[in-house]
């Protein structure tokens, strides 16, 4: 992790301020995960491609892991196949030398990403290591994954931005926060405690992840399906609240 300058660290955060006016909302009605999931699940079942493919993308540390491993529970995980991005992702060190963040779209090996995909579109498997927060890299024993019979895809924080990865997906949801200091602080929590960074190197990180994401969003919003507004009014994580639009 490269040291961070004042002026870095003052300009990411005017930038951060600036464009995170775009994103406040106020008087939302928030709901429970159990009834965000039930919405989205309506949503897939109202799709006809088969297998029907979600992708759930957007700003990290909004819930979009724990709510797609929920889908793949209540969708039958004998029927639906969950992929996420760090199976694809480039080291920490190498996102360091890049100067690039884990959610800009240079931070995946997308060649790899796409040749495996279209593996598992033609029913041959294909071999992924999870991605190790301790290491900072991809580690561990090869798993085989093959499409098999399943239904359903869940992608797990794919950039949705890459017109390669777009061949892919039926239906984008967007997760992003209500209100940008929340999301950055809590972020920072989890990144320190869960992620082995440390506090000031969190807090640039997640400033590049928020400007990342923006751009994101900027870019290829008309490819999105939903926006999953997410409130961190409840100070368990765990516990966070949605607005889907």
């Amino acid at each position: 992790m490269s040291i961070l300058s004042e002026i870095d660290y003052n300009e990411l955060t005017i930038q951060l301020i600036h464009r995170g006016k775009d994103f406040h909302r106020t008087g939302l009605h928030f709901e429970s995960f159990d009834s965000i999931c039930r919405r989205i699940l309506e949503i897939v079942h109202s799709q006809v491609e088969v297998p029907m493919v979600i992708l759930l993308a957007g700003f990290p540390c909004t819930g979009k892991t724990t709510v797609s491993k929920a889908l793949c529970q209540k969708l039958g995980q004998e029927h639906t196949l969950w992929l996420e991005a760090e199976y694809w992702l480039k080291s920490r060190s190498e996102r360091s030398t890049l100067g690039i963040s884990g959610c800009s779209v240079h931070a995946l090996n997308l060649s790899r990403c796409v040749e495996d995909m279209r593996a598992l579109f033609m029913n041959k498997p294909i071999f992924l290591q999870e991605y190790c927060h301790y290491a900072g890299k991809i580690s561990g024993p090869l798993k085989k994954v093959k499409l098999g019979n399943s239904k359903f895809i869940i992608l797990d924080g794919l950039p949705f931005l890459n017109s390669l990865i777009s061949e892919f997906y039926h239906h984008v949801i967007f997760f992003l926060p209500e209100l940008i200091e929340d999301w950055h602080r809590k972020a920072t929590i989890r990144d320190v405690a869960e992620r082995y960074y440390t506090k000031k190197n969190a807090e640039y990180e997640n400033y590049r992840k928020a400007i990342n994401s923006f751009m994101e969003f900027d870019d290829y919003k008309s490819l999105v399906g939903n926006f999953c507004f997410v409130s961190y009014a409840n100070s368990n994580r765990s516990q966070l609240s949605y607005h889907l639009v």
